[in-house]
C-alpha cells in the first residue's frame, strides 16, 4: 500500500488538474511569401495553409504580369502555380499540389511573370519562405 499510495497521489492530481491523458492538436501555420522585397504595396502573394495542403496566389495590381510560385516539397520541385484568373486588383486563385504527407517541408518563392509566354520575371521574385506540410 505504501508503493501505491504515491501513484495514486500523482494519478488524482493529474485527473484534477486535466493534465492526464490530454494531447494538444498540431497547429497549421499559415506562411506568406511575397513577389519582391517587401508583402508591403506587393504586386503578389501567396499564402500556404498547411490545414488542408492549401495555396492561394493572389494579384493585387492591374499591371498586365501573372503572380506565379515556384516551390518545393521535401527537396522535389513542384509545378509551377500561377495566378491566371484575373487581372490584378486584390484578386486571388486557390492552387493545389494535392494531398502532401503531413510534416514535410515547403520553400516557395513569389514571382511576377508572363504566364502566356511562361517567362518568369527573376528580378521580381521575392524572399523564399519556409513552411511544412
Amino acid at each position: 500500500m505504501k508503493r501505491l499510495l504515491p501513484k495514486l497521489i500523482v494519478a488524482i492530481a493529474l485527473a484534477l488538474t486535466g493534465q492526464a491523458m490530454v494531447s494538444t492538436p498540431a497547429h497549421a501555420a499559415t506562411v506568406q511569401g511575397c513577389a519582391g522585397s517587401s508583402c508591403t504595396g506587393t504586386a503578389g502573394f501567396a499564402l500556404w495553409n498547411a490545414d488542408g495542403d492549401a495555396l492561394q496566389v493572389c494579384d493585387m495590381k492591374p499591371d498586365g504580369k501573372s503572380v506565379v510560385v515556384l516551390a518545393t516539397i521535401d527537396g522535389v520541385h513542384k509545378p509551377y502555380k500561377w495566378h491566371t484568373a484575373g487581372s490584378g486588383s486584390n484578386f486571388c486563385t486557390d492552387r493545389s499540389y494535392g494531398n502532401v504527407d503531413e510534416g514535410l517541408s515547403i520553400y516557395f518563392t513569389v514571382c511576377l511573370g508572363d504566364y502566356s509566354d511562361g517567362v518568369i520575371y527573376e528580378s521580381t521574385c521575392g524572399y523564399q519562405v519556409h513552411g511544412t506540410t
